[in-house]
């Protein structure tokens, strides 16, 4: 190449080069600044500080009681004394004891905690959110306890039988176990639980071939898109994805449809079907896989400690009093690990919004769509970092706002 070739190429490149930069400057300008203010009335935000506060103040006093109730079980004198009374009242046997140990500690907990739920109940009474009479609310806790307890006396039965039958190799087993069963859990659930609570219907065949619509813009195979009859229950309008394999489906609240326009609903369906995309379900179950290996390490650890053991009246890994304290050690964890967890739900949820924002090209409908449960759910509109960090599973409403603002800008002219 010769050099006046290449000086020509150059201040062609140049040339080229300088007519682009104010479009690639005006495709990268910055988004606009999500505010309150332009979104939400005074009154709006009133409205959710008067409606969360309260629910914070029980969301923390639960958890405290809970933690109270577990040590109270679960170590020292109480541990001791649930112990001996489960020994005496079945004679010795190790799987009665488990059985009978499952079911007190799962009614305790749910009896200890009812006081703060029912009192949540009685908010949303009166903040018109709930729509579900006394007796249906303590049918449902009734229902869910039974349930509690059933699973809880299966994995004690499990978890104790495979430590006496194999005392060497207990924890890596017990870890196989807690990861098998989180996986069964998820993929049976939906056909054994949510039933319990819900009746599930299909959707309208309009809004279907809307839904397979989307689904083949998101490039995800549809299975079952149900309507859930949330309204017997709530006013709040809300969407999911729950199973996998043949379980998997997406369900829609009765609220949502009846409430939200085609647009929205659509939006919705979409950030729904990003989650099935990027496979989050089967995210959260290994995240909740890792955490049942984690949970079986720690016990481990726990119980091979003799000076505990000799504290919560224990003879060994194998034996069903540890049952209680075991309670109280998952417990504590649980809430212990609330901010990874849902800073890893938020993570996915901000990422099934851009998701549904590319797939829909409709940004204000997604900002509509915010704005509208914002209001109709009375969501915490300024959250206080401490609590956003420890009980969002989902971007605050602002920082939705700002993702539909921030792909707006980066398309802006495409």
């Amino acid at each position: 190449m010769t050099s006046r070739r290449f000086k020509a190429l150059l201040i062609l490149s140049l040339v080229i080069a300088t007519g682009a930069a104010p479009a690639a400057m005006a495709a990268t300008r910055p988004a606009p600044r999500a505010k309150i203010s332009d979104y939400f009335t005074p009154l709006d935000l009133d409205r959710a500080k008067r409606y969360r506060g309260p629910l914070y103040a029980l969301a923390f006093a639960g958890m405290a009681a809970t933690i109270a109730a577990g040590a109270a079980m679960g170590l020292g004198r109480g541990s001791r004394w649930i112990g001996r009374s489960a020994e005496s009242l079945t004679g010795g046997r190790w799987w009665l004891e488990a059985i009978l140990l499952a079911a007190v500690v799962t009614v305790v907990t749910t009896l200890v905690s009812l006081s703060f739920d029912y009192g949540r109940y009685l908010h949303d009474r009166h903040w018109e959110l709930s729509t579900q009479s006394a007796g249906g609310y303590l049918t449902d806790v009734a229902k869910g306890t039974a349930f509690q307890v059933v699973l809880t006396a299966i994995v004690a039965l499990a978890f104790f039988g495979v430590i006496r039958a194999f005392p060497r190799y207990w924890p890596a087993l017990a870890a196989a176990f807690g990861v098998g069963l989180t996986v069964l859990l998820v993929y049976v659930l939906p056909v054994i639980y949510e039933p319990l609570f819900n009746k599930f219907t299909p959707v309208e065949p309009d809004v279907r071939a809307r839904v397979l619509a989307i689904a083949d813009r998101a490039g995800v195979k549809v299975g079952d898109v149900l309507v859930a009859d949330a309204s017997r229950r709530t006013t709040r309008q809300n969407a999911y994805v729950s199973g996998l394999g043949a379980t998997k489906r997406v369900v829609l609240y009765d609220t949502l449809l009846q409430r939200s326009s085609p647009e929205q609903v659509d939006l919705v369906v979409a950030h729904e079907l990003s989650h099935v995309a990027h496979r989050d379900v089967l995210k959260g179950t290994a995240l909740g896989a890792l955490g049942a290996v984690l949970a079986v390490l720690l016990i481990w650890r726990l119980l091979e400690w003799e000076t505990l053991r000799h504290w919560i009246g224990v003879s060994g890994p194998g034996d069903p009093r540890a049952l209680p304290f075991i309670a109280f050690v998952l417990a504590v964890t649980t809430i212990l690990s609330l901010p990874v967890v849902n800073a890893f739900s938020r993570r996915i949820e901000a990422a099934a919004d851009r998701s549904a924002i590319e797939i829909t090209r409709d940004p204000r409908t997604a900002i509509q769509v915010e704005v509208s449960l914002a209001r109709s759910n009375i969501s915490d509109l300024e959250p206080n970092p401490i609590v956003h960090w420890i009980f969002f599973t989902h971007p605050s409403t602002l920082e939705r706002i700002q993702i539909a603002l921030d792909w707006q800008a980066a398309h802006a002219g495409g």
